[in-house]
């Protein structure tokens, strides 16, 4: 069965027998996940995003430039050093821009001749451009963290939203934890499994927010846009 009719069959089934299969495949996968808000009627941003989920049953994507964490989802950026590799690399990505052979190899030639420094700066300034467009929606595991209600939720005078998994499993089965650790994940342009390395940075955080308990949707593309969730699921 693949991983989208495993979806809908869930999906199908009554709400408790959804919640039997669910803990049948994962009985690590956490039922519930929280939201951490505030509630500040002079903000006009704290109010939208509470009427947003309450109301309006939908989750604002927010884009990594966004956070208050600057490092966040960052990593270091290498280029292969194998001329195959990076010409490789450049063939596919200008295959997958619809060029003609011809027009193809003009520009392999062109951008494969490039120090490797140059090269080095346009794919960390595409990676940044990249992830500036990633959608985020962040939850945590845990809704009786300190730290969390004090700068998460306005010095714990905001709420903390449950949402539950077998409520909405199409949308809230997306999101996955987050990967702590003290050392950036290095991401080598041209290596054939670069775009899983690449994946991987999107789920990447310092040690130092470990406490968050973290989990993430994660959309490429949809900074800055909504994601419609069943209001069932809280």
């Amino acid at each position: 069965m693949s991983f989208k009719d495993l979806i809908q069959h869930i999906s199908n089934l009554p709400y408790f027998e959804r919640r039997l299969e669910l803990a049948r495949i994962n009985p690590k996968r956490k039922r519930f996940l929280y939201k951490y808000m505030s509630i500040d009627p002079e903000k006009e941003k704290s109010a939208d995003r509470l009427r947003d989920i309450l109301v309006k049953a939908r989750l604002w994507l927010s884009s990594p430039i966004d956070f208050n964490d600057p490092f966040d989802m960052s990593a270091n950026m290498i280029v292969s050093d194998d001329p195959r590799e990076r010409r490789e690399r450049v063939k596919t990505l200008l295959k997958e821009l619809g060029l003609r052979f011809s027009e193809r190899e003009k520009l392999v030639k062109k951008f494969t001749r490039k120090p490797i420094d140059e090269l080095t700066d346009i794919w960390a300034s595409s990676y940044r451009k990249n992830i500036e467009e990633v959608g985020i929606f962040s939850f945590s595991a845990d809704p009786k963290n300190i730290l969390m209600w004090s700068h998460y939720a306005q010095h714990h005078t905001g709420i903390c939203i449950q949402f539950e998994l077998a409520r909405d499993f199409p949308m809230l089965c997306s999101a996955v934890s987050v990967d702590y650790s003290s050392v950036y994940p290095e991401v080598t342009w041209g290596k054939k499994n670069f775009r899983n390395i690449f994946a991987k940075t999107m789920l990447n955080k310092h040690e130092g927010w470990r406490y968050e308990k973290e989990y993430r949707i994660v959309r490429p593309g949809e900074a800055h846009t909504y994601l419609t969730i069943n209001p069932q699921a809280w």
